[in-house]
């Protein structure tokens, strides 16, 4: 893996990029940590079909923190940034905690959700901080949505059970829209 650091929107940010020529799978980070903390158990574990690209947000990790608010909005554009700096696609993301309330943007309201057509896996641990009814609505609002609820875990379900959860992303990632035998949600 590759260290660098680059100007995102004007700002020092560190990026580490593993190459290749797989699709990226780009890792958002939990708030109030970077991305080595949040994602080092779990990188074994991710297989060597993606190229891995994680970063730290301002004011997290390795990049300094930065003059100017701090909001889901102003995460988006960082993360756009670094998107348009890797000039290719397709990019699958894949957040964790904060980094996953980015990718949905925070407030969007449940009719915002219905109209996200991506398919998107949920991932709670079984005794996660987020009560698993929010998890289970949220994955009911998302049409194309799929959920884990995984056993014996906390909010810190990346590491406690880094195998389970890197298999359960590179399984999604590889067949995101399954087929099923005797669907009920997902007719």
């Amino acid at each position: 893996m590759d260290d660098q650091v680059i100007e995102l929107d004007g700002h020092p940010t560190w990026v580490r990029d593993s190459g290749g020529d797989g699709p990226i799978m780009l890792l958002l980070h939990g708030g109030m940590v970077g991305s080595e903390m949040n994602f080092r158990t779990m990188l074994p574990h991710l297989g060597s079909d993606h190229r891995i690209v994680m970063f730290d947000r301002r004011g997290h990790g390795r990049t300094a923190d930065a003059d100017g608010p701090f909001s889901y909005a102003a995460m988006a554009k960082e993360t756009a940034a670094l998107i348009d700096h890797l000039d290719r696609e397709p990019v699958r993301a894949v957040g964790y905690s904060d980094g996953g309330n980015l990718l949905l943007d925070g407030g969007l309201s449940t009719d915002d959700l219905h109209a996200i057509q991506t398919p998107t896996l949920v991932v709670a641990g079984d005794d996660d901080l987020t009560p698993l009814s929010h998890s289970c609505s949220l994955y009911e609002a998302l049409p194309k949505g799929q959920l884990a609820i995984v056993p014996g875990a906390s909010h810190a379900v990346g590491w406690e059970k880094p195998d389970l959860l890197g298999s359960l992303i590179t399984a999604f990632l590889a067949n995101p829209e399954p087929s099923r035998s005797m669907p009920f949600l997902r007719g």
